[in-house]
């Protein structure tokens, strides 16, 4: 961890906790293409394109008190993995499409799927009985406009 550090692709976080920085989200994501490409590259001989398993990637600006979503579309069985990583804290929160209608007429939401309040960093998985249709919701609760880094991959059962 201490070469990571040095090299600025993580940040202490607290006790043994560490973050990756924004240099080390990208190294990641490069490292995550690499093994996609590696295993395109092994499956050449097939006629079957490999199918991509990220739902939604991005770099975004979000202004002080604003929000920006993410649509996806999960099969029944499957979950998602969902990476965000903010220059300042944010909110997240997963919601089924009906939902999302809801919270957008500024009405309360009683059913979420996640919610993650005041985070920089987050990394979790979340997984659905049912298909269905799901918005991620980055809110920038600050003064300030930040960057935030979103990735969201599909997980299947296996």
């Amino acid at each position: 961890l201490e070469s990571l550090e040095r090299r600025g692709l993580v940040r202490p976080r607290g006790g043994t906790l560490h973050s990756l920085t924004s240099e080390g989200f990208k190294l990641a994501r490069a490292l995550n293409q690499a093994r996609t490409d590696a295993a395109a590259i092994a499956n050449e001989d097939d006629d079957v394109e490999p199918e991509s398993d990220v739902l939604f990637e991005d770099r975004i600006k979000v202004g002080p008190e604003e929000f920006v979503t993410f649509p996806f579309t999960l099969p029944e069985y499957c979950g998602i993995r969902y990476v965000i990583d903010a220059d300042d804290p944010v909110d997240v929160l997963i919601v089924e499409s009906a939902n999302y209608k809801t919270w957008r007429n500024d009405d309360d939401v009683e059913s979420y799927y996640a919610h993650h309040e005041g985070q920089q960093y987050i990394d979790e998985e979340l997984w659905f009985d049912q298909s269905g249709e799901f918005f991620l919701i980055v809110w920038n609760p600050g003064d300030e406009r930040i960057k935030v880094d979103v990735v969201g991959t599909l997980v299947k059962s296996e």
